[in-house]
């Protein structure tokens, strides 16, 4: 079997697992420990998002050149040696040059008397920078270390306290009624409550992308939906914060007569809570609970 027929079966496979993984019943699958072959990186995801993963990784062995991360993966980086030269410190390098006068090849010294001799001449070295060090201190003093250089580069946040969410338990309600996005990983998938909206209530979800991002989505009833994701840093920085509009309308503000969309923000904080603001009324803030 040759290389395009695997790549089309493996193609035909991974549209079947994508449409296995992102449906409702796909999100039942049991959770399962791995390890990522590409970066070492632990993992705890469903049965059948680890098959997509190597049905991909697979497809990606098969069609990429030889220079891709995982044709290269073993190769050992070196100088090689021409083939009439020896490797160094082999009994060809050491009886080089060690001949006698009458032509014969003179035996090899034995090994203790490089040591030796190395052994002496470090000490007799040793004894040189002591007696220079000595003489140098009592002539000029130590300089004083340099002061550090100012510099303009920020400190990098650590992990939000808000990140901590993500890493609990899954619970049967965290299966969103829609999928969320084809980029999403399933099991990371978390329930973050709702919130009263005007006459229906919104669903707010928690995840992480398949590249490692941090998402935020809300679900309405009539199961249209809203997602943004950021990096885990800049949630760490600053939270995440989801707007959306509806086709209500209220009064704009100072503008008699003139009418603005009503709206929902949705804000994430770092430090794990949730709130909603929205321009026709005034939510509490929250956990999200």
């Amino acid at each position: 079997m040759d290389d395009d027929t695997d790549a089309a079966q493996l193609r035909a496979r991974i549209a079947l697992l994508r449409r296995e993984v992102y449906s409702r019943e796909g999100a039942q699958s049991p959770l399962v420990d791995a390890v990522d072959p590409d970066s070492g990186a632990s993992l705890r995801l469903r049965a059948n998002e680890l098959e997509l993963r190597d049905a991909e990784r697979r497809l990606r062995n098969l069609t990429q050149p030889d220079g891709s991360p995982d044709a290269l993966a073993g190769t050992v980086v070196g100088t090689a040696l021409r083939e009439d030269q020896p490797p160094s410190g082999t009994a060809a390098d050491q009886t080089a040059g060690d001949q006698t006068a009458g032509g014969d090849t003179a035996e090899m010294l034995p090994r203790r008397s490089r040591p030796s001799g190395l052994i002496a001449a470090a000490s007799v070295v040793g004894v040189l920078l002591a007696a220079g060090g000595f003489a140098l201190g009592r002539v000029q003093p130590l300089e004083s270390p340099p002061a550090p250089v100012e510099t303009n580069a920020r400190a990098v946040p650590g992990p939000a306290p808000g990140l901590a969410a993500l890493d609990s338990v899954q619970t049967p309600d965290a299966v969103p009624p829609v999928l969320l996005g084809s980029g999403i990983a399933p099991s990371s998938i978390r329930s973050f409550g709702n919130f009263g909206s005007t006459s229906q209530d919104a669903l707010t979800y928690i995840a992480r992308s398949v590249s490692g991002l941090v998402c935020l989505a809300v679900v309405l009833p009539d199961h249209t939906n809203s997602l943004t994701c950021v990096s885990e840093s800049r949630f760490s920085a600053e939270g995440l914060r989801l707007r959306l509009s509806t086709a209500e309308t209220v009064p704009a503000p100072g503008d008699e007569g003139v009418a603005e969309p009503v709206y929902y923000e949705y804000y994430w904080a770092k430090d794990g809570s949730l709130s909603m603001s929205s321009n026709s009324r005034t939510f509490a803030v929250g956990d999200g609970t």
